[in-house]
């Protein structure tokens, strides 16, 4: 770029705009091109012209910004869209109703004398803004690595940036948030709120000391891929939360699901249950295979789940099969 014929001014507002020297014509500028974060007056943009649209991509972690696995993005269906790896859709804000998006009514109640947005609908595309009322207040909207969509404003009396709001509220609602074979937990105080299963250790602990969980959790030890495998009880999962979804098959009982799952070297986990419809009760058996995502414990609601597990290092000489409870109580 040569330097006699632009020249770049950053505005008060945080745009960095890049102009023609000759005419003063915009080149280029920073409000067009977000990252992780977009401030007060920028546009967040879908163009249905081009198919493309902003996104605001969360970090890999807090020390490193390359983009991470977490983005947001406005959609023509007048939301906000939280995707998982760029592909899977696992939060969305609902639909605007001319003065705020109806998953986030504390846009309203909480922000409106202090906070203005605006959602705008036009032939080729759609956008969305938002400023301040009080601009003694500075304020940013960015997306975190937890997969959270965050409001930050700056505190003079502290001089630090303090997060006022969070969607989705709770990080157990993020898809992935703790990686494989972990369990997310909102009520681990003092800990993590991703814990390894009970047979799993942490495939990046420096990523875990970064507060980034997406790697997930290692077998301490492979699977033997037969009758010696054992299986861990977890209560009260819900079921429909586990990524990838379950493979339902006709089985009449407990022991010939727990059969099924162990004729399969990549079978991870079972659940026997029963499965109430409009048209009654039936009992369901379920496989899941590879890595299990989204185990969220929350309440004391949903089914049992019995995750493989190899066995230990003295049952590996003998015939004895010993089966391992971990009581953990789950719920939506």
């Amino acid at each position: 770029m040569n330097d006699s014929t632009v020249k770049a001014v950053l505005g008060e507002d945080g745009n960095l705009v890049v102009t023609s020297s000759s005419n003063g014509t915009t080149i280029w500028q920073s409000f067009d091109h977000p990252t992780h974060a977009i401030l007060s007056g920028a546009k967040f943009v879908y163009n249905n012209l081009t198919k493309k649209n902003h996104k605001l991509t969360a970090w890999e972690n807090s020390e490193d910004p390359s983009e991470g696995i977490y983005s947001v993005e406005l959609g023509l269906d007048k939301s906000v869209r939280f995707t998982w790896n760029h592909s899977l859709e696992y939060y969305t804000s609902g639909v605007w109703n001319g003065r705020y998006f109806s998953n986030f009514t504390e846009m309203q109640v909480r922000y409106g004398l202090a906070y203005s947005f605006e959602y705008k609908s036009y032939e080729n595309g759609a956008y969305f803004t938002y400023s301040l009322s009080n601009k003694a207040l500075p304020f940013y909207v960015f997306m975190d690595t937890s997969g959270q969509m965050k409001i930050t404003v700056w505190q003079a009396q502290t001089q630090d940036w303090i997060v006022v709001w969070t969607k989705p509220i709770l990080e157990c609602q993020v898809c992935g948030v703790c990686g494989a074979f972990s369990v997310c937990s909102e009520n681990n105080v003092g800990l993590s709120i991703c814990q390894c299963l009970s047979g799993f250790e942490q495939h990046y602990p420096k990523d875990w000391g970064l507060l980034d969980y997406s790697g997930g959790c290692l077998r301490r030890n492979s699977l033997q891929c037969g009758d010696k495998d054992s299986f861990s009880k977890m209560l009260n999962i819900i079921l429909s939360r586990i990524s990838p979804s379950a493979n339902a098959l006709a089985i009449d009982s407990a022991r010939k699901c727990e059969l099924a799952c162990l004729q399969n070297c990549s079978c991870s986990a079972y659940a026997y249950f029963t499965n109430g419809n409009s048209s009654g009760n039936s009992i369901q058996c379920s496989l899941w295979y590879g890595d299990l995502l989204n185990i969220v414990q929350l309440g004391d609601k949903g089914n049992d789940l019995y995750i493989r597990l190899a066995p230990s290092q003295d049952q590996l000489g003998s015939t004895e099969k010993e089966s391992l409870c971990l009581a953990i109580s789950i719920a939506d």
